[in-house]
């Protein structure tokens, strides 16, 4: 088997939080774990405060302020940045250790330069880093639609960055990767008319028991951020409208932080919700995964944007009954009866969803488990990736 080795350019990666820094996870390391080569990852500094502090990261190499890691076989080297934005990582290029990294990552000689999501500043330095030094570079979308935001400036700016750097990128690279059929569609209609592969991420599947409720309450989950995108204020409005109607017995916890967290607690507070729905705040992921899946009968996803949401892979695998949002790549998730799909936007459908979802979970969580499981298998999917490198080195 030819070995073929990797640097990925990411905007973030874990510990910072997200479906991104998921994916470019998952294929850092179980492409290193399946033999297909060495892969070393370039991030931004924004997000990994964690790893540059704790006593407990082994550096691999240490010249002045670059900093450099190991972590499950992979490598990590990490960029001075900062959010110029919100969730918008800007490279500090001025500063001498941005540029003694770089020198740094050109002693590792990799056939693939990799990148992930148009619109960040990581996927243009590394196209220009494929380009000036003659590599293959294979772009992996994430995204099925612009960017959708309550701030008409950032929704105009990030359209710009699209129509521009955006639309270079997805022209410009070697071989694209999409995470998902929608992902695909959008790229090909809005950017570029040309083939590319549609590659699910993989998941560890972990075979976890389900708990049952020990109060005959039916109970409810929600995992991500507390911002606009996710939609959390619809699932609160639906959640009033089972109260209003007198449907009691019903428990929903809310897993995750952000900046509407105080404007969703105080929404609560007024419409007296307190009894039922419980703000957690951010939970690891083996927390998630351990207890809160299992004791979760109806998970909801409100999202007014995804790519592929993980969470709802999850939460299948987890064997939930799912209602989620029409957006992204969700609907190729499963064409089983536990995935409910509704409208994004809408209390009124939302509530719909979630009372279809009440009258049947008992009988239908886990219909999607097996061929969910088939779908994001990591070594099957990881293979598929080792294949679009070989094709074009």
């Amino acid at each position: 088997m030819k070995k073929i080795d990797i640097i990925q350019f990411l905007p973030y990666f874990p510990p910072h939080k997200g479906g991104l820094e998921d994916v470019a996870e998952w294929m850092a390391s179980a492409y290193v774990q399946a033999g297909y080569g060495e892969v070393l990852n370039v991030v931004f500094s924004v997000g990994q405060e964690e790893m540059i502090t704790s006593p407990l990261t082994p550096l691999l190499w240490g010249d002045g302020d670059i900093i450099w890691y190991e972590r499950d076989g992979y490598k990590v080297v990490i960029l001075p940045a900062f959010d110029l934005v919100k969730n918008f990582p800007f490279p500090a290029f001025w500063r001498r250790e941005f540029w003694d990294a770089f020198r740094e990552v050109r002693k590792f000689d990799a056939q693939i330069i990799q990148t992930h999501t148009r619109f960040f500043l990581s996927s243009l330095i590394g196209g220009i880093y494929a380009k000036r030094h003659r590599k293959k570079w294979v772009h992996i979308e994430h995204g099925s639609g612009y960017v959708v935001s309550d701030k008409w400036m950032v929704a105009f700016f990030s359209k710009l960055f699209d129509r521009t750097i955006g639309l270079w990128i997805l022209r410009s690279a070697d071989s694209i990767i999409a995470i998902s059929e929608a992902c695909k569609r959008f790229v090909q209609s809005e950017f570029a008319d040309r083939d590319i592969s549609v590659i699910y991420r993989g998941m560890d599947i972990l075979d976890i028991p389900r708990v049952p409720s020990i109060d005959g309450k039916v109970r409810i989950a929600f995992v991500g951020r507390l911002v606009h995108l996710k939609g959390v204020r619809y699932l609160l409005e639906a959640l009033k409208s089972f109260d209003d109607a007198g449907i009691d017995n019903i428990s929903c916890r809310i897993v995750g932080d952000g900046e509407e967290r105080g404007e969703l607690e105080t929404f609560v507070q007024d419409n007296k919700l307190e009894s039922s729905v419980a703000f957690l705040g951010f939970l690891s992921k083996n927390e998630i995964l351990s207890d809160i899946l299992p004791t979760t009968d109806i998970f909801v996803n409100p999202s007014l944007q995804e790519w592929l949401p993980t969470t709802v892979i999850e939460a299948l695998l987890s064997k939930c009954m799912v209602v989620a949002t029409d957006v992204g790549g969700t609907r190729e998730i499963s064409d089983k009866e536990d995935l409910i799909i509704v409208s994004p936007e809408d209390s009124n459908v939302l509530y719909d969803g979630m009372k279809e979802a009440l009258l049947s979970y008992k009988e239908v969580s886990g219909s999607s488990y097996a061929s969910v499981r088939e779908r994001f298998d990591s070594g099957k999917n990881i293979g598929r990736m080792y294949e679009v490198y070989g094709g074009i080195v």
